[in-house]
């Protein structure tokens, strides 16, 4: 309790005496610094990023089961920057047993970290823990050193957590090194002995020559199986019996668009992804994580094609918790489907906000729970067929808290009832449009209340 109250304490201070602003402050490393571990997909993986001097052209992370590093191995790392006042570098760690602890420095022989540790990744475990944190989006060290409270709060409560996840707005500009540096020192105390994981912002996204999240997806380390040209954008990875798929939504504020980084083509091309990587898994537990909302608290463009272009496939693969952030507030749905309430099947929504920039809500009639002004984050436990999500402020008050039943899913798609998704249920709903046969209700895949190639459309991508 005393450690509760002298988090909260911190966080007051640093809002209440929030420092310059840093947007323009040189950036200077001397050894190495910023160290995060994240996960690649492969259990047998860790990654870690860090900051290290100009001068260290190569760097490598030594790594083992013994707490003095006495049975080390080393792996090289990959320089990702080279700027006037640092370089970064990403190795990843090869070769581990899952659940064990190991111990790991990073460095060169110019210098090396302080030897930390973390749990290697368990892949099959129906048990755990995981946490969610969303808009950070500082403007002053003193916001960051309220964040990374709220942060060092979470840890303490859940120091067996598995990992984190990232709702992207990290920082106010993504292409400003003084901006990530900040923000990874105030993360890298945890995230140096959990994994973190992470989806681009709008605030991130804004490289003025690509759209892309450029400084971002070179000083993170993420998992690399999206789709081409989008790695690191879109990914996604399982943990246990669950699978979580990372998008990046920005897409639709049409900034790589506008840039030629991609193309009309690509939107759909991201949809195909999204299907079938959400249909084929047979994970019991699906979430999704991304930057703007589905259900929204105030009007969003690129929330509005996200509702458009993804809910249906999210409904389609029956996924069951979505996370993001965007508006800097706390907002919970009511189980919802096709716009709808709907209790019996219905995917629940949540925005999340842990930073200090809070703007105003108005109430919604799919709205289960509202919280204003209040950095929050969210512990999300899995244990075989429950999904227990609880939301904390930064005293560790619990603020909001529901449960989830594992899903009896169905395979959407298979219209032909085969027990498989194919070109031939495709086929199929193609068949019967052209006959104007309209009796199979179960063709009407995205639910409009209609039967046509649309319908057709969406088997497809469920089957590719």
């Amino acid at each position: 309790m005393k450690k509760k109250l002298a988090v909260a304490v911190v966080v007051l201070l640093a809002l209440l005496f929030p420092g310059i602003p840093f947007a323009n402050a040189a950036v200077t490393v001397s050894a190495p610094e910023n160290v995060i571990l994240s996960l690649t997909g492969d259990t047998a993986e860790m990654a870690a990023t860090w900051w290290d001097d100009t001068g260290v052209a190569a760097g490598q992370v030594r790594y083992g089961r013994t707490e003095n590093l006495s049975d080390a191995a080393v792996a090289a790392a990959r320089r990702t920057v080279a700027d006037s006042g640092y370089n970064s570098f990403e190795a990843v760690m090869t070769g581990l047993v899952a659940g064990e602890t190991y111990y790991y420095q990073v460095g060169s022989a110019a210098g090396w970290s302080e030897i930390r540790s973390f749990v290697a990744p368990e892949g099959d475990t129906s048990t755990f823990t995981f946490l969610y944190l969303g808009d950070v989006q500082g403007s002053s060290a003193g916001e960051y050193e309220a964040w990374g409270a709220l942060l060092e709060g979470a840890y303490e409560s859940y120091g067996d957590a598995a990992f984190g996840v990232m709702g992207g707005d990290m920082v106010n500009n993504g292409q400003t090194a003084a901006e990530w540096q900040t923000f990874l020192s105030e993360a890298s105390p945890v995230f140096s002995r959990l994994p973190m994981l992470a989806v681009p912002g709008n605030h991130e996204s804004n490289d003025m020559n690509t759209g892309k999240p450029a400084l971002m997806n070179r000083l993170l380390s993420l998992p690399q199986n999206g789709p081409a040209g989008f790695e690191e954008e879109f990914y996604s990875f399982d943990y246990g019996d669950c699978h979580i798929l990372c998008l990046n939504s920005n897409v639709y504020l049409n900034e790589q668009l506008n840039a030629g980084t991609m193309t009309l083509a690509d939107f759909d091309r991201i949809k195909a992804w999204i299907a079938s990587d959400l249909g084929s898994s047979s994970a019991t537990w699906k979430v999704v994580v991304m930057h703007h909302p589905a259900y929204s608290v105030v009007s969003d463009q690129a929330g509005a094609a996200v509702f458009a272009n993804w809910v249906p496939l999210f409904e389609a693969a029956e996924v069951d918790l979505v996370l993001y952030g965007h508006q800097h507030i706390y907002m919970r749905t009511k189980p919802m489907w096709e716009g709808q309430v709907d209790y019996e099947k219905g995917i629940t929504y949540l925005m999340g906000n842990s930073g200090s920039k809070h703007y105003p809500g108005a109430l919604t009639g799919y709205m289960e729970a509202l919280i204003e002004d209040t950095p929050t984050y969210q512990a999300i436990a899995i244990d075989g067929d429950t999904l227990a999500l609880e939301t904390f402020d930064a005293g560790g008050v619990a603020l909001d808290s529901f449960n989830l039943s594992a899903r009896a899913r169905t395979l959407r798609g298979d219209v032909n009832g085969d027990g498989a998704v194919t070109q031939a249920d495709v086929d199929a709903v193609l068949a019967a449009v052209l006959a104007h046969d309209f009796s199979n209700g179960n063709m009407d895949i995205n639910r409009d209340g209609r039967i046509d190639v649309a319908d057709a459309h969406l088997i497809a991508l469920l089957c590719l």
